[in-house]
């Protein structure tokens, strides 16, 4: 484009050079509308899903609060092993997945489950996939679970829980078990790892209401799974309809 610019002080193109300028292919209109349904559908899929884990995790908080008698509490620490996180050094840190994963706080947090952005080729501390990942910096108390493998960095602790799918509520139920340190004015919100072991949490000890629970959360978890396949497969399919490689009435979104 700067080879047909004009002018002796500002390049500039003038209205001709405008209309003779190559644009990039794109499909006739009707194609295009074919295109939007077909990634309307992948995405409507995708809100489907998100709609069940709310739910899914709504009931599931409702089934822990009206297991617990409103008054008996205990200690993180009574859930399970804690491990706080440490970072290893930054020139260890990637985005081509050398090593597991790894996550210094909460960044890459979502509503349960955390996404891969940065992996540690020499971890120092490691949790398992479905270990409970604690923020211990601001925000304080912000839960995820690990679904591989995972390096934690000074941001966070891991929670092997004896019963994890209780523990996940426990953790996230009340407000004031983390109230005490959030930060306030200049004060940086964060927790050690005795203080975090001695948080107080409701005490649900009930095998039946964790089986219940577990069977919720493998529930949730095969919702993530799809989304996650749906994802890709409309990443992938867009730049292969948009180039006519693939046509729309081709795509089963169903098989994706």
């Amino acid at each position: 484009m700067s080879a047909r610019s004009e002018g002796s002080t500002v390049p500039h193109l003038n209205v001709g050079d405008i209309r003779d300028l190559p644009l990039a292919f794109l499909p006739p209109v009707e194609e295009q509308r074919r295109i939007a349904a077909v990634l309307g559908a992948f995405d409507d899929l995708i809100d489907t899903n998100q709609r069940l884990m709310t739910r899914f995790d709504q009931l599931g908080m409702v089934m822990f609060l009206q297991a617990w008698d409103g008054t008996a509490v205990t200690t993180v620490e009574s859930l399970g092993a804690v491990t706080m996180g440490q970072s290893p050094p930054s020139s260890t840190y990637n985005e081509v997945g050398d090593g597991p994963v790894f996550f210094q706080g909460v960044r890459d947090f979502g509503d349960r489950y955390p996404s891969s952005r940065v992996f540690c080729s020499a971890p120092t501390r490691l949790a398992d996939s479905g270990d409970i990942l604690i923020a211990v910096r601001a925000p304080v108390g912000e839960t995820n679970v690990a679904v591989t493998e995972t390096a934690i960095g000074r941001g966070l602790a891991a929670l092997r829980a004896n019963q994890p799918a209780i523990a996940l509520r426990a953790l996230r139920a009340l407000d004031s078990t983390w109230a005490p340190h959030q930060g306030t004015g200049t004060v940086f919100a964060a927790i050690n790892g005795n203080d975090l072991r001695a948080a107080i949490v409701p005490l649900v000890a009930d095998s039946e209401l964790e089986r219940d629970l577990q069977a919720l959360d493998t529930q949730h978890r095969a919702c993530a799974i799809e989304s996650e396949h749906l994802r890709a497969a409309r990443d992938e399919l867009l730049p292969l309809l948009i180039s006519g490689a693939v046509s729309p009435g081709e795509v089963d979104v169903g098989a994706a």
